[in-house]
Protein backbone atom coordinates (compact mmCIF):
# COMPACT_ATOMS: atom_id res chain seq x y z
CA UNK A 1 0.00 0.00 0.00
CA UNK A 2 0.98 3.65 -0.51
CA UNK A 3 2.29 6.23 -2.86
CA UNK A 4 6.13 6.02 -3.93
CA UNK A 5 7.21 9.01 -4.80
CA UNK A 6 11.16 9.46 -5.97
CA UNK A 7 11.51 12.47 -4.01
CA UNK A 8 14.79 13.28 -6.73
CA UNK A 9 12.65 13.00 -9.26
CA UNK A 10 9.80 15.13 -7.41
CA UNK A 11 12.27 17.82 -6.80
CA UNK A 12 13.39 18.31 -10.54
CA UNK A 13 9.68 18.91 -11.22
CA UNK A 14 8.75 21.13 -8.85
CA UNK A 15 11.81 21.94 -6.42
CA UNK A 16 11.84 20.68 -2.97
CA UNK A 17 8.02 19.89 -1.51
CA UNK A 18 7.05 19.48 1.57
CA UNK A 19 3.63 17.87 1.51
CA UNK A 20 5.52 14.79 0.07
CA UNK A 21 6.78 13.06 2.96
CA UNK A 22 7.97 9.12 3.52
CA UNK A 23 5.28 6.56 2.34
CA UNK A 24 2.09 7.92 2.15
CA UNK A 25 -1.45 6.71 0.91
CA UNK A 26 -2.86 9.56 -0.13
CA UNK A 27 -2.47 13.16 -1.15
CA UNK A 28 -5.98 15.34 -1.12
CA UNK A 29 -6.66 18.93 -1.61
CA UNK A 30 -9.33 21.15 0.33
CA UNK A 31 -10.70 24.55 0.25
CA UNK A 32 -7.86 25.57 2.94
CA UNK A 33 -4.97 22.34 3.05
CA UNK A 34 -3.45 19.98 1.34
CA UNK A 35 -3.28 16.76 2.85
CA UNK A 36 -0.89 14.21 2.93
CA UNK A 37 -2.85 10.35 4.63
CA UNK A 38 -0.88 7.48 5.45
CA UNK A 39 -3.25 4.32 6.04
CA UNK A 40 -2.78 1.70 8.50
CA UNK A 41 -4.36 -1.48 9.80
CA UNK A 42 -4.62 -2.03 13.89
CA UNK A 43 -6.50 -4.36 15.72
CA UNK A 44 -8.65 -3.50 18.09
CA UNK A 45 -10.38 -6.19 20.51
CA UNK A 46 -10.48 -8.56 18.03
CA UNK A 47 -11.53 -6.22 14.84
CA UNK A 48 -8.94 -5.12 12.04
CA UNK A 49 -9.98 -1.24 11.99
CA UNK A 50 -8.68 1.09 9.24
CA UNK A 51 -6.25 3.98 11.02
CA UNK A 52 -5.56 7.18 9.01
CA UNK A 53 -2.53 9.74 10.18
CA UNK A 54 -3.30 12.84 8.40
CA UNK A 55 -0.81 16.10 8.11
CA UNK A 56 -2.28 19.08 7.11
CA UNK A 57 -0.33 21.41 5.17
CA UNK A 58 -2.04 24.78 4.66
CA UNK A 59 -2.56 25.84 1.13
CA UNK A 60 -0.28 28.61 -0.31
CA UNK A 61 0.10 29.73 -3.96
CA UNK A 62 3.80 27.88 -3.99
CA UNK A 63 2.38 24.27 -2.57
CA UNK A 64 -0.49 24.39 -4.70
CA UNK A 65 1.57 25.01 -8.26
CA UNK A 66 3.76 22.36 -7.12
CA UNK A 67 0.21 20.27 -6.45
CA UNK A 68 -1.01 21.14 -9.80
CA UNK A 69 1.93 19.83 -11.51
CA UNK A 70 2.68 16.54 -9.53
CA UNK A 71 -1.57 15.74 -9.54
CA UNK A 72 -2.01 17.10 -13.07
CA UNK A 73 -2.80 13.62 -14.34
CA UNK A 74 -5.97 13.81 -12.30
CA UNK A 75 -7.36 16.10 -14.76
CA UNK A 76 -10.78 17.13 -13.61
CA UNK A 77 -10.34 15.58 -10.14
CA UNK A 78 -7.26 16.62 -9.39
CA UNK A 79 -8.31 17.59 -5.86
CA UNK A 80 -8.73 13.79 -5.04
CA UNK A 81 -10.35 12.41 -2.28
CA UNK A 82 -10.02 11.44 1.14
CA UNK A 83 -9.72 7.52 1.98
CA UNK A 84 -12.44 6.76 4.52
CA UNK A 85 -11.02 5.32 7.84
CA UNK A 86 -12.67 4.12 11.05
CA UNK A 87 -9.55 6.30 13.00
CA UNK A 88 -8.34 9.10 12.36
CA UNK A 89 -4.83 10.64 13.93
CA UNK A 90 -4.46 14.43 12.46
CA UNK A 91 -1.36 17.34 13.22
CA UNK A 92 -0.87 20.33 11.22
CA UNK A 93 2.35 20.95 9.40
Amino acid sequence: MGMIFDLEQVSKLVGPCDFIVGNIDNIYRTKDFIIAQKLSIRDLNGEAQLMSSDTFYRRTQLRDMQYDKIFEFRGRKINGKRIVSNIAVRKLA
